[in-house]
């Protein structure tokens, strides 16, 4: 027994040497490429679901501050960029401390705010992305991961600013060859019990009417449009035939706008748009626009939790429309929300909620995937075809004094493709920019006012900025930010209106291709968080989504890059043109990047199991974010 216990003491202090010296290593990161050390990227092409069950007895992640790829040299260090570094290490994802031996409970009505002034319609252009609240009644081919799969899949936390493939409709996928992509259906999920569709069994069949109408008529047709046809072998069975080989289609297939619907509902006036009649785990009951949406758990949802219990676990969920920030604010202080959503505080709001609310449970991270926001440019238009025009208006912008004068340094570098394919978990700082174009981030209004002289605009010209500009600024696509670059253009002679327009025309410009004039604020969102979508779908001149990139014949290498990518196969041969793709747009200042404001996350203390992933803009948004939601005894008495 001695002997026995001096070798686990003899390897218990090896294995801590081991750990130690581990610690103790430190990787010099390359100037010209991401860091060998960054979160990894979700596999272009994977070859099957992961499994569907865990350990119960896996064990909680350990908490606390965390070392975060893309932190910023100490020259590149900004007041702003200090201040939310130390936001984000204290307060990331994998923070959110999670007992996975804890069974849930049922019953509680979840209530959190977003604009209701949407339909359903998953092929309307003008929903955009303004139609997340049916995501939660409706579900998808296949998915994101978020924390509530991650913790069914693997038994652990993950770092959510990870973006994983994950089981929605589809149980199991694969590729059967280059072209050919095989997905296998649950085959025990039924739609809801509202006519025209009545509550009939799901099949492979709605996959199908689905996918030829989403490639042909929708948002998504620009990352589709390589699908050559879409073949039924049974109920359960789709198989997806390809033009050419596409690496992105698994992360495609879990778009937020690649949601399953009927042809009943589709060839019935309205009924996609107003019933949102869906497989998911709520079914909508009531639909107040300007007011509220009600959901109403689905009895006959297919899914069980680990612990073999049927999902979902609330009676209900309430979306309230409150446009208010003061108001939102207000709400969580009292318990009326139940989350802050995607982007409702400030961060002055954020700490003081903090003190009033001090149990909160908190996640902050750099703004959601494709969250950026830009000053997008007509580039077949005079001014804006010339690049000395469009660079001098990025080094006409003092991006530091708007993040410390406008957002408190709350904001931060932002990229186009999302930063996690890129081997961050944050941009690099723009003193760190490892993309071309790096000069043209630097805040200079003298060479401003020469590159605009050297164009021919020595006085400067006038234009309009088009937007919504809310004054809640869940992006920095918001009232304030465009003030600001309203005066600093006016600085160097560009005296620049700002157009309001309303949603529904916003989103018609945005998603649905209306003609327009001038500049147009906007964050880079494509429909899909593969970078394709960020690169071909935005980009290429050819590409039914690229509303304010090149025109054709403007940039053929950006064309040869933008196809490059979506036929390569390898991911890290993927990666490095997405660089090069990097290096072009920003170079040629294709649209004036400005940022992105940090989003501060709170989640009251009787909330268990929710936490959106990064690319989660509100909670169901391409995740199963309400699914796994379960209330304490202590949580508020509601009713529908």
């Amino acid at each position: 027994m001695p002997t026995k216990k001096l070798m686990a003491v003899l390897g218990a202090l090896l294995l801590l040497a081991l750990l130690l010296a581990a610690c103790g290593k430190e990787e010099k990161a390359s100037p010209t490429a991401a860091p060998s050390t960054a979160t990894k990227a979700a596999a272009p092409a994977g070859t099957q679901a992961p499994a569907t069950t865990a350990a119960a007895t896996a064990a909680p992640t350990t908490t606390g501050a965390v070392k975060l790829n893309g932190l910023a040299s100490q020259a590149a260090t900004t007041p702003s960029r200090k201040i939310a570094e130390e936001l984000l290490t204290k307060y990331w994802y994998t923070n959110l401390a999670y007992d996975f031996k804890e069974k849930p409970r049922y019953g509680g009505i979840e209530q959190w705010q977003f604009s209701t002034q949407t339909n359903c319609n998953p092929l309307d252009p003008g929903a955009g992305y303004t139609s997340i609240p049916c995501q939660i009644n409706m579900s998808q081919i296949l998915n994101h991961g978020d924390n509530v799969m991650s913790d069914v899949l693997g038994g652990q936390r993950d770092n959510l600013a990870h973006i994983t493939v994950l089981p929605d409709l589809a149980k199991t996928w694969s590729w059967k060859n280059d072209l050919t992509f095989e997905l296998k259906l649950y085959d025990n999920v039924y739609w809801h019990n509202i006519p025209p569709v009545n509550g009939r069994k799901m099949t492979s069949a709605d996959v199908k009417f689905t996918l030829d109408k989403l490639r042909t008529e929708s948002n998504a047709k620009s990352f589709l449009s390589p699908i050559d046809s879409v073949e039924t072998p049974d109920d359960t069975t789709v198989v997806i035939k390809l033009k050419e080989v596409m690496p992105a289609l698994p992360i495609h297939l879990a778009s937020a706008f690649d949601r399953v619907f009927t042809k009943e509902c589709y060839d019935e006036k309205d009924c996609l748009a107003n019933k949102g009649i869906g497989t998911g785990p709520f079914v909508l009951k009531e639909m107040n626009k300007g007011v509220n949406f009600k959901f109403e758990r689905f009895d006959k949802y297919f899914r069980k939790d680990r612990f073999g219990q049927q999902l979902p676990y609330l009676d209900g969920v309430v979306i309230l429309d409150m446009p208010d920030p003061s108001a939102q604010v207000a709400a969580y202080r009292t318990g009326q929300i139940d989350n802050s959503s995607f982007g409702v505080f400030t961060y002055p709001q954020f700490k003081a909620v903090l003190e009033t609310n001090p149990k909160s449970q908190v996640v902050v991270f750099p703004g959601a995937c494709g969250g950026d926001t830009n000053l997008m440019l007509k580039l077949d238009q005079k001014p804006f075809d010339d690049v000395r025009v469009r660079r001098a208006m990025s080094m006409a912008i003092n991006r530091e004094g708007m993040y410390m004068t406008a957002f408190q340094g709350a904001a931060m570098s932002d990229s186009i493709i999302p930063e996690t394919f890129l081997g961050y978990d944050m941009a690099p700082a723009w003193g760190d920019w490892p993309w071309k174009g790096k000069e043209w981030f630097q805040y200079d209004p003298d060479q401003a006012k020469k590159l605009l002289a050297e164009a021919g605009y020595p006085t400067g010209f006038k234009t309009q900025i088009i937007g919504t500009f809310p004054a809640a600024c869940s992006t920095m696509n918001c009232r304030v930010t465009f003030e600001f670059v309203q005066s600093e253009l006016k600085k160097v002679g560009i005296e620049a209106d700002l157009t309001t327009v309303q949603t529904p025309e916003y989103n018609a410009i945005r998603y649905g291709g209306q003609t327009w004039q001038g500049t147009f604020a906007a964050i880079s969102y494509a429909g899909s968080y593969e970078p394709d979508a960020y690169t071909y779908g935005i980009y290429n001149s050819k590409s039914p989504a690229n509303l304010w990139g090149p025109r054709p014949g403007q940039d053929p290498l950006l064309d040869e890059l933008t196809i490059k990518q979506r036929q390569t196969l390898d991911e890290k041969e993927r990666q490095k043109v997405w660089n090069q793709v990097m290096d072009r747009v920003y170079d040629q200042q294709y649209q004036i990047e400005l940022g992105t404001v940090l989003t501060f996350k709170m989640y009251q203390p009787w909330v268990k199991n929710m936490g959106d992933h990064n690319c989660a803009w509100r909670p169901g948004h391409s995740s199963h974010g309400t699914e796994e939601d379960w209330f304490t005894e202590d949580a508020p008495k509601r009713t529908l």
